[in-house]
């Protein structure tokens, strides 16, 4: 039954702390990725290449390398030593930069004719107006790419929100579908756990559709 379900397993609360991460994760990454990206491309500043390099790098560090690192970091924090774990700001930190995206970015904006920012800069625009009204209206589709993978990926994340978030109350849907599997829950409140999981991806995908092409 869908509602002994949810009053069951407090589904509304991990419904919540997945939105929340979700969110929190697009918030920062995309945006830092995208603006990391426009330099990378357009700003042609020194070393360029070699940051690009140490980027695309990181792609191939799964993530089962980096729990424990990561783990770390977040109970100590750099330079204020704060105790982020069991804190939702703990896992949208973690993954508030992602090579893929940046490389993502760059490449899209690679196509994008020198002409374009060259009459801006005429205009007496500066780079961060350029980013805000030339590159952004033009970049929907990619953005747009950016966001639903970045969705999916931390939507479907497991592992790095078990490590840091130990407090059942901070759990986001994945964490509890995992530990219903484990534990003698019985089949027909798992599958209800499945379907109320997958309705999400579905409705961005639904919303988003229309700006990928």
């Amino acid at each position: 039954n869908l509602a002994e379900t949810f009053k069951a397993f407090n589904l509304w609360n991990n419904i919540k702390n997945t939105f929340l991460l979700c969110g929190g994760v697009i918030l920062t990454q995309v945006p830092i990725s995208a603006m990391a990206a426009f330099a990378l491309s357009k700003l042609k500043i020194k070393g360029s290449n070699i940051l690009l390099m140490f980027f695309v790098g990181t792609m191939m560090i799964s993530n089962q390398a980096t729990v424990i690192p990561t783990y770390l970091m977040m109970f100590k924090f750099p330079l204020t030593h704060w105790n982020l774990v069991n804190s939702l700001w703990s896992v949208i930190l973690a993954f508030s930069a992602w090579g893929w995206t940046v490389f993502l970015f760059k490449n899209f904006f690679d196509t994008l004719p020198e002409a374009l920012f060259d009459a801006a800069r005429i205009d007496g625009a500066g780079n961060m107006t350029i980013f805000l009204k030339v590159v952004l209206p033009l970049s929907l589709p990619v953005f747009s790419i950016a966001i639903l993978n970045t969705w999916n990926a931390v939507y479907s994340q497991f592992m790095v929100p078990l490590m840091l978030l130990p407090g059942k109350e901070k759990w986001p849907l994945m964490v509890q579908i995992y530990t219903s599997t484990v534990s003698a829950v019985p089949w027909n409140q798992i599958m209800v756990l499945l379907t109320v999981a997958s309705v999400p991806l579905i409705i961005v995908y639904i919303l988003c559709q229309k700006y990928i092409v």
